[in-house]
């Protein structure tokens, strides 16, 4: 690769405070074998080492093109300061703490060169932990080869398996994109899944490309606080965002946008049941977190409008609102259909008593009365 020419590929690495793991993260960028490429980092003004570890790398390889932040933009900004810096054909994502393995980039490379449908290419992962001890294998396709760009978009949004929404995709380490399909960045009114809505506006326009193979370690943090068990809320908002920027995959999957959402309420119910069942957290725990994230919570009619908009539109505490309409509206659902079987039995109860005064003022039962009495008696006396 020339000074002038154009890099094949941008690998984008954001950071910030990473001294533990950035060294090794550079080093298993800049050994692979193919080098058609530059490595943007962005520091996001680290209080720690990681400046002087990002000087020496850039004073000693010219593919390694370091920018200091102004000021601390946070994670998701600094990532999408980071694409925007890009100049490639191809988009390779990565994070301070993870490793790629050798002929990651090389393999993905290849497999967009050779493939002009596929819009994103995406690789198993090894999982590690803090020390880098290997955890376990993770493949969520069952080959090497292509998937059609709608099929799994569908099976992200309505997982065969557990029947919610799930990346199927993985982390950025294990993917890279098409420079075309990654303007804009990553949308900042995600909390979690943000990389999830990329993948999906990435395979609207093509096909995935999986490479059952591992080429990168993925590195596994343990969840540090109590607080962590509360993603789910946010997740909750995710979803609804998802669902709605693939309304034309929404009512093929769900049958309507309303029981999409519907499916959203349940799961969310079932986790933070599961939550109070394993003793993470309790309901008044969870009432309190709820108060402190949509402070002021009305629910009204009009809320309902806010359905009508356009999802870009929406804010986060307008899609908590629907979460809360839509789980109010199961609740009533629920009472109702109770509601309903309580009556129908009393009727069928009703049916029987009637029915049994019925045999009871008959002939044929005064008839036999001393037969009864006679085996209540025997059973009695044995």
């Amino acid at each position: 690769m020339t000074s002038q020419a154009a890099p094949e590929i941008s690998v984008c690495l954001p950071v910030y405070n990473g001294e533990a793991y950035i060294g090794q993260a550079l080093d298993s960028v800049l050994s692979q074998s193919f080098n058609n490429f530059e490595l943007i980092v962005t520091d996001d003004i680290s209080k720690d080492r990681t400046p002087e570890i990002l000087r020496a790398y850039q004073a000693r390889d010219p593919r390694v093109k370091v920018f200091f932040n102004e000021v601390n933009n946070g994670a998701l900004a600094n990532y999408n300061h980071n694409l925007s810096l890009a100049k490639g054909k191809y988009i390779k994502i990565f994070a301070a703490d993870d490793v790629m393995m050798d002929g990651h980039l090389g393999r993905m490379h290849e497999a967009f060169e050779k493939n002009p449908s596929v819009s994103l290419v995406a690789c198993a992962k090894q999982i590690i932990d803090s020390e880098g001890k290997l955890l376990s294998i993770s493949s969520t396709f069952p080959s090497t080869g292509f998937y059609p760009g709608k099929d799994v978009r569908k099976n992200c949004l309505k997982n065969q398996d557990s029947s919610h929404i799930i990346n199927m995709i993985g982390e950025p380490a294990c993917t890279m994109l098409r420079a075309a399909d990654v303007r804009g960045g990553f949308d900042a009114g995600y909390f979690h899944i943000t990389d999830l809505d990329m993948w999906t506006r990435a395979l609207a326009k093509g096909d995935l490309y999986y490479i059952c193979e591992p080429l990168c370690k993925y590195r596994q943090h343990k969840d540090s606080t109590t607080s962590n068990n509360f993603k789910s809320l946010y997740y909750a908002l995710d979803f609804l965002r998802i669902l709605d920027k693939n309304l034309d995959l929404c009512t093929e999957l769900y049958g309507s946008r309303e029981q999409a959402y519907l499916s959203v309420v349940e799961h969310l119910g079932r986790f933070l049941d599961s939550l109070v069942k394993d003793g993470k957290t309790d309901i008044p725990t969870i009432s309190e977190n709820l108060r402190d994230w949509a402070d002021p919570i009305k629910i009204q009619s009009g809320i309902k409008r806010v359905a009508d908009q356009r999802p870009e539109t929406l804010t986060n505490q307008e899609y908590f609102r629907q979460l809360a309409l839509f789980s109010l509206l199961r609740t009533g659902e629920t009472a109702a259909r109770l509601d309903s079987t309580y009556k129908e039995l009393n009727k069928q109860l009703a049916a029987c008593r009637q029915e049994l005064e019925i045999i009871k003022s008959s002939a044929s039962w005064r008839s036999t009365k001393i037969l009864r009495m006679l085996g209540k008696l025997i059973k009695t006396q044995s």
